[in-house]
């Protein structure tokens, strides 16, 4: 019969743990999948159109309501960076 395991503080146990090799350490190269691919390349023209559009119907709304003619060109403006700021991610995510 075996005698009562040596006592073990928890953070030796914790440094113990750390050094062993986990079988899974790396996970494996991920796939490439053809439809998650096609989607994010088809949502690009997507995101291109949708930003100026949004950026010119809040610009409309904000210049009738303030009586002023400035803030539809502004809202375009800022819609298209932001469309071309999601372009750019979506490119480097399809790209990965």
């Amino acid at each position: 019969m075996r005698g009562k395991p040596p006592e073990r503080d928890l953070f030796e146990l914790e440094r113990e743990l750390s050094r062993r090799k986990h079988p899974r350490a790396h996970p494996p190269a991920r796939q490439r999948n053809p439809y998650r691919i096609a989607g994010l390349a088809t949502s690009i023209p997507v995101a291109l159109a949708v930003g100026p559009l949004m950026g010119y119907f809040v610009g409309a709304f904000l210049d009738a309501h303030f009586q002023v003619e400035f803030w539809t060109p502004l809202a375009v403006l800022l819609g298209l960076a932001g469309s071309i700021r999601l372009t750019i991610d979506l490119i480097k995510e399809l790209n990965r």
